[in-house]
């Protein structure tokens, strides 16, 4: 939701616990210019991205996780690694 806040423009997002972790792990291993851009990741980092969003919606609505969609996302690409344990931000 997008409003004002002591005159200025204010965004206000509404997010279960796992959207929020998606959030954060996205913002993390993807570049400033791709989070900013209206393309969505490419290669094996926005598939996992997209894999991993996919559990957490199964998570979230408390079904289970279907085993090969699980492998998936259990198989982080070296990128995702590299962008989460690194220090700082790209």
């Amino acid at each position: 939701m997008i409003g004002r806040y002591d005159g200025m423009q204010a965004e206000l997002q509404l997010r279960t616990r796992l959207m929020h972790r998606w959030a954060q792990i996205s913002e993390g291993v993807q570049s400033i210019e791709t989070r900013e851009s209206s393309t969505q990741a490419a290669g094996d980092v926005g598939e996992w991205l997209r894999r991993y969003g996919e559990a957490l919606a199964f998570r979230d609505r408390g079904e289970i996780l279907p085993k090969e969609l699980e492998n998936k996302v259990g198989n982080a690409p070296v990128a995702v690694m590299d962008a989460l344990m690194s220090e700082g931000r790209q």
